[in-house]
């Protein structure tokens, strides 16, 4: 105690940021505190403890650190790239922004987790029953996901590339799916589109 009470009272005169900082440094390590968190280097009974606060690191440190730590940004180069190559994307291939580019909202990929997968399934089916529903006849059973990307609403909005083969066929078909997964008590999932993918001209 007397050795911190020393270090209090060696506080620099001036405000000079690198006096402080040595100042700071200085604090003598005890058997109960150490620079950055309380410690005690014996537990202690629980009638002799006592509850003294973190030492924190002062202010003036942590902007100084804050400003020698480079800023990450997108460059504009990069910035351009994405906009020219998403112009004539279409959501079901949206592709993700440059990192550090800070752009909010817009559909990007989404990874899908095997927490995840179990409820893309249940849309993809539900998509089934709204294509099945569209087009008479028709009788599809879902297959696989191969990818998804989404955006944030009140909700989330999906829109899923899955696969689903003909109950009479052996091979498999691509289907994309627009799905609004509301909260149930909102009315649950709204199947906004099903439709085949259409081949690349």
């Amino acid at each position: 105690m007397d050795d911190l009470l020393k270090w209090s009272k060696s506080k620099p005169e001036s405000d000079d940021p690198e006096s402080l900082r040595r100042w700071f440094e200085s604090i003598p390590e005890t058997p109960w505190s150490s620079k950055s968190s309380v410690r005690f280097a014996t537990p202690l009974p629980n009638s002799h403890r006592v509850n003294r606060p973190p030492l924190s690191i002062p202010s003036f440190i942590q902007q100084q650190q804050q400003e020698e730590e480079p800023k990450r940004v997108c460059s504009e180069q990069d910035l351009a790239d994405y906009i020219e190559r998403s112009r004539e994307l279409s959501p079901y291939d949206a592709i993700s922004p440059p990192p550090y580019s800070n752009l909010c909202g817009g559909v990007a990929p989404y990874l899908i987790t095997d927490s995840l997968r179990p409820r893309l399934i249940r849309l993809c089916n539900l998509a089934l029953d709204k294509f099945h529903s569209d087009n008479p006849g028709a009788n599809y059973v879902f297959e696989n996901i191969v990818k998804t990307t989404a955006t944030a609403t009140s909700g989330t909005t999906y829109y899923i590339t899955f696969e689903a083969r003909a109950v009479a066929a052996s091979t498999c078909q691509t289907f994309q799916a627009h799905v609004w997964d509301r909260h149930p008590k909102a009315g649950g999932p709204v199947v906004r589109e099903c439709k085949l993918k259409q081949p690349l001209t």
